[in-house]
């Protein structure tokens, strides 16, 4: 599978603009990419393995360097997060080290927890200035990983 290879110019970066679909063609990235899907469809293709599709509710969980690609079926609303591993390093040797056994974690988006964690990461991201924003955006970022991997 041929792939571009991005290099993010952001630590930190955080989608959540209606009507853009995760679509994307075949990259890779030294990057964490969580895409929080609300409703829709995607095929998710990552590194060699077949094709699955990830629909509302699902969380599409990347770790760096997987070669990827979405294919969107059904226009989807979803929250996109990408981030360096080291922003978490409580996490970054597992997201440098391993791969996920699953990268589609089913139902996960259902999470009441999650949910309000990735929406105050939205919510914050989107303003201009705020007290503290990188620290406290740092902070439910944390939370949000730490209990994605515990589902």
């Amino acid at each position: 599978m041929l792939a571009i290879y991005e290099n993010k110019s952001s630590a930190f970066y955080c989608r959540d603009i209606k009507g853009h679909s995760l679509e994307c063609t075949t990259h890779l990235h030294y990057n964490v990419e969580i895409a929080f899907i609300y409703d829709g469809e995607t095929d998710v293709s990552i590194d060699n393995s077949p094709a699955a599709s990830a629909c509302g509710g699902d969380v599409i969980l990347v770790f760096p360097n997987q070669v990827h690609a979405f294919s969107t079926k059904v226009s989807e609303r979803h929250i996109l997060l990408i981030f360096d591993p080291q922003t978490l390093p409580e996490f970054s040797s597992l997201f440098t080290e391993h791969i996920p056994t699953a990268n589609i974690i089913r139902g996960a988006a259902n999470d009441r927890e999650l949910r309000a964690l990735i929406e105050r990461i939205s919510e914050l991201y989107s303003k201009s200035e705020a007290p503290y924003k990188d620290s406290i955006l740092r902070g439910y970022l944390l939370a949000f990983v730490g209990r994605l991997f515990s589902l």
